[in-house]
């Protein structure tokens, strides 16, 4: 049995336009339900507002900016997956590399989901007495496991084709960015000002870059998928059957 699967670059840019109006779609709300909670406050809409941006808050456990990026982030998982199997099936170098990260997504896709990483702030943030821009004090690990993925990765990302490749970095430096970068400016905000509006959209702007890193990446797997071969071959046929789908390293 084998399952042959087709992907266009076409294809690719029609999914990541897609999922970049939805993910701008999605910060116009969060921002707005912020903006109306705050210009109706004392009001008798406050109510409908708050509930509103409850829903709405990039933020925010179980609403629907954070569903969303849980499911985007599950999907990069299951691409790679995809990716690891096919390149086993042509004996292709980085099967490895290729399965680790789509473990690594399937870690962020559930970390996103039960916001495990803010949950650790309060209990690190008293261990280790940070403030400022360490104030988020999960960023010290987190920073840790950038490096270290990232030197583990290096030789696997330069051995992409070039075009992938800069795809990878551009992900990388974005979702990277809003999830350390502007987490450390944000808790440095928080440490001066406090709980403010100007904070509040700090946080909606690391969502924004978060999201926006992973419609890249998404984009750049779909690409690599499409270069690889016209037909991506996942469950091979025994060593007697027929042909077999894409070549080449990566």
């Amino acid at each position: 049995m084998r399952v042959l699967l087709s992907i266009s670059p076409l294809f690719a840019r029609k999914v990541a336009l897609l999922l970049t109006l939805v993910v701008l779609g999605f910060v116009f709300l969060s921002v707005g339900g912020l903006l109306a909670v705050r210009a109706l406050e004392g009001s008798p809409l406050q109510g409908a507002a708050t509930e509103f941006y409850n829903a709405f808050n990039a933020n925010r456990e179980k609403s629907f900016p954070n569903l969303y990026s849980a499911y985007a982030l599950l999907l990069c998982s299951f691409l790679l997956g995809l990716i690891s199997l096919a390149r086993r099936t042509d004996g292709a170098r980085y099967v490895a590399h290729w399965a680790l990260l789509g473990v690594v997504f399937l870690y962020l896709s559930v970390d996103e989901a039960l916001v495990i990483h803010e949950k650790l702030i309060s209990p690190l943030q008293s261990a280790l007495g940070t403030d400022g821009f360490l104030r988020n004090a999960w960023v010290i690990p987190g920073a840790v496991a950038v490096l270290v993925l990232g030197l583990a990765y290096l030789r696997f990302v330069l051995d992409l084709p070039a075009g992938i490749r800069s795809l990878f970095v551009i992900a990388g430096a974005v979702y990277v960015g809003g999830a350390l970068g502007m987490e450390m400016v944000d808790g440095y905000y928080q440490s001066v000002f406090g709980d403010t509006l100007g904070q509040e959209l700090l946080t909606n702007t690391e969502e924004a870059l978060e999201m926006l890193g992973v419609v890249v990446f998404v984009y750049a797997l779909l690409m690599y998928l499409s270069l690889r071969a016209e037909k991506i071959e996942v469950m091979p046929d025994p060593p007697a059957g027929g042909p077999r789908g894409g070549s080449g390293t990566g």
